[in-house]
């Protein structure tokens, strides 16, 4: 994002009972301390689970953009997936996922996977 100033970031996530602010504004928080300008960076504060993260970014897409989803190794198929089917052009781009949280995570992204490809659901 830095050495592509035209480039807008679309961080999306809301706030759990037990979290002090959304996950949008924790991550644009993330972004502002490594130099990104705030005016760059779009929140979407109102999705629950990962397939309202995507659909109600893509209100915020501008036209005919191409997107690069951003998200855990884990996770990245399944979230590109989502995009792809609420028709978005899109990339998938993995961030580093924490060990702890691998065995747990790929298990949990497995079953939700299944279940996509049994019931045809996100």
């Amino acid at each position: 994002m830095k050495s592509s100033p035209q480039t807008i970031a679309i961080v999306s996530g809301g706030k759990g009972e037990d979290e002090p602010i959304s996950e949008a504004k924790a991550m644009k928080k993330g972004l502002v301390s490594e130099g990104i300008e705030k005016d760059r960076i779009l929140l979407e504060t109102r999705s629950r689970t990962t397939y309202q993260n995507i659909k109600f970014s893509k209100k915020l897409v501008p036209k005919n953009s191409t997107v690069v989803c951003v998200t855990n190794g884990f996770h990245v198929y399944r979230a590109v997936k989502m995009a792809e089917k609420l028709g978005l052009k899109v990339h998938g781009l993995s961030a580093r996922t924490p060990f702890s949280t691998i065995p747990k995570s790929y298990l949990r992204e497995y079953l939700a996977i299944a279940k996509y490809k049994l019931t045809g659901r996100l």
